[in-house]
């Protein structure tokens, strides 16, 4: 079983040493099976480590995919002429290296349990949008209406406690990651 972070590292110190291409990017393809290619990758000429994720076009979604967050840029390339779709995760400060790496090994590895390289993007987008709110919560803190929404959260569930014990509210609770809402509750007494 291939270990992904350790094959991510590996593989960009292989891409890292080889000659510059005068192309934007150098890549080597992961060892993994996933309906999208996953490439480790060095961008030209600022030789910044990157993971990869390749789609034919339409695969790609209508909505951009791009941020910038606490040393990561995500950014989302259309190649019409190449028929490609393209997310390129960029680690833009080196001393971030290690949450990079382990934000690449996540999203590889979502990309590799999809199905289809449609649900392999949707998938990667929701999960880029979970790693997108935790960097910058902890730069700036919640915004208004993300305190507004924590206060709607809590106050259900404490009335939802209140109903049927707060070990089954919190049990029903689903969390902001691949949930879009909470489960449904049990039915009350």
């Amino acid at each position: 079983m291939i270990n992904t972070r350790e094959d991510l590292i590996e593989k960009w110190a292989r891409v890292g040493a080889s000659e510059a291409s005068g192309r934007e990017w150098r890549v080597v393809a992961l060892g993994v099976s996933a309906p999208v290619r996953i490439l480790a990758g060095v961008r030209e000429p600022d030789n910044r480590i990157a993971l990869l994720l390749e789609a034919p076009l339409v695969e790609a979604p209508k909505e951009s995919i791009r941020f910038v967050a606490n040393g990561l840029s995500v950014t989302d390339q259309r190649r019409f002429e190449e028929n490609t779709f393209r997310v390129a995760i960029v680690l833009e400060r080196l001393e971030v290296r290690e949450v990079f790496e382990v934000l690449a090994t996540d999203i590889t590895n979502v990309a590799i349990q999809a199905s289809t390289g449609s649900s392999a993007i949707r998938a990667v987008a929701r999960r880029l949008e979970a790693w997108q709110a935790c960097l910058r919560s902890g730069r700036r803190g919640l915004t208004p209406e993300e305190q507004i929404g924590l206060f709607g959260e809590l106050t259900v569930l404490e009335m939802l406690g209140q109903k049927i014990g707060y070990p089954n509210a919190i049990l029903a609770w689903g969390g902001p990651l691949d949930k879009v809402h909470d489960s449904p509750p049990m039915a009350l007494p």
